[in-house]
């Protein structure tokens, strides 16, 4: 199975839902997790088709996940968009000042899980190898569940970071940034779909190393690029990582997951084709005009010299050809068709093909100078045999 047909049957789990509920925008203590609406409707775009595919495949839908941030080695922060994924049980502090818990649900309809899933969660059933996508035994190549164990970034079991002493209160400086901002998001701004899951950093942008200089959401993963990076629950002593796993010197690459991507295929683009008009040794005394053709259709009409300029043509075989145009008749001079150009005419063009064919015209009277006149035409390229003065009589 390729990529591209793997990715297609990743996203089976069904629409994201869209927009989130109006939050408090004080950056309190009195805060409300973030919810999703009851809208089943997607924020969806049009995929470009990959140049490999038939063309009869259809478009796919496509919305970001995250934007996930790194700033060198002393910050990271990362967004999810609200349908991603479900949350494991947290906890947080109400506007009562109590801890609240908030227990694990999946309900809904994610677009990495399926709803109600039961698990298991945040099991690799695929893998890529090359250009590939392979099973991870004993898995097939199928969707699989996914779960945000740590939710905003701490863990449950130990103290987040050396000013914070609990994760309810944590969670709570999260949320309540997330609320703050929403609040002054305008409703139906795409911005909406997507929560900022946690942050972290170091103390005056020192080295993470010592831990203790670490502050901020200490446990801090996503559900996409670290999906499996989160370990088995919401505990540390069960796993996970955060930024400064990795991100530790000033040399370590930034992104795990830029260097494997490729580009989307744009589709190719259409052909094009330029017809270029040569006069040699015109015929000062009459003025020339041509009618340039591409398939028996005049592009340019009345032309001297110069050319069509790029012509948007269909995939396939064309013929490039000219009409005299007012007053010119084809029959003062020797055509010869060049360029890309076979003789006849014809030229084949591909998807993305830009070709340029040569038509140029020897004029058989032309080639005297001054205000001579031609008696005996030339044949061939060769111009005017016989060239008289303005008073003079052709013998």
């Amino acid at each position: 199975m390729t990529i591209s047909d793997a990715a297609r049957e990743m996203v089976s789990h069904g629409p994201v839902r869209t927009l989130p509920t109006r939050l408090s925008s004080r950056t309190d203590r009195s805060v409300c997790p973030p919810r999703l609406a009851k809208s089943p409707d997607a924020v969806r775009l049009r995929v470009l088709r990959d140049r490999s595919e038939p063309a009869s495949t259809p478009a796919s839908p496509l919305a970001l996940a995250l934007p996930h941030s790194v700033g060198g080695r002393s910050k990271g922060a990362t967004f999810e968009h609200i349908g991603n994924s479900p949350n494991a049980t947290y906890t947080y502090t109400n506007r009562n000042n109590q801890t609240t818990t908030v227990t694990q649900t999946t309900a809904g309809t994610w677009l990495f899980s399926a709803s109600n899933s039961s698990g298991p969660f945040n099991v690799m059933h695929m893998k890529a190898v090359g250009t590939d996508i392979v099973a991870v035994p004993p898995n097939a190549i199928s969707p699989s569940d996914t779960i945000r164990w740590k939710a905003w970034g701490a863990a449950s079991d130990v103290r987040p970071n050396p000013i914070v002493m609990t994760t309810a209160e944590s969670n709570t400086e999260i949320i309540s940034i997330h609320n703050s901002v929403s609040g002054m998001i305008p409703a139906g701004d795409v911005r909406n779909n997507y929560v900022m899951t946690g942050a972290t950093w170091t103390i005056l942008g020192r080295s993470p190393i010592p831990v203790s200089n670490q502050v901020g959401t200490s446990r801090l993963t996503n559900t996409t690029m670290e999906t499996y990076q989160q370990g088995r629950d919401s505990t540390a002593r069960n796993g996970g990582t955060n930024c400064f796993t990795c991100h530790m010197t000033n040399t370590t690459i930034v992104s795990h997951v830029f260097p494997f991507l490729e580009p989307l295929a744009l589709p190719p683009a259409a052909p094009q084709l330029t017809v270029r008009k040569v006069l040699v040794h015109p015929d000062h005394n009459h003025l020339r005009l041509f009618n340039l053709q591409i398939d028996g259709v005049t592009v340019r009409a009345n032309v001297n010299a110069g050319s069509t300029g790029p012509r948007t043509v269909s995939p396939g075989t064309h013929t490039v050809g000219e009409t005299g145009g007012t007053g010119t008749s084809l029959g003062a001079f020797h055509t010869v068709i060049g360029g890309d150009c076979a003789a006849d005419g014809r030229v084949t063009l591909g998807p993305g093909d830009s070709k340029t064919c040569t038509i140029t015209n020897y004029d058989n009277f032309g080639g005297c100078t001054g205000r001579s006149r031609c008696c005996e035409p030339g044949d061939g390229t060769r111009g005017c045999r016989l060239c008289v003065g303005p008073t003079q009589q052709c013998p």
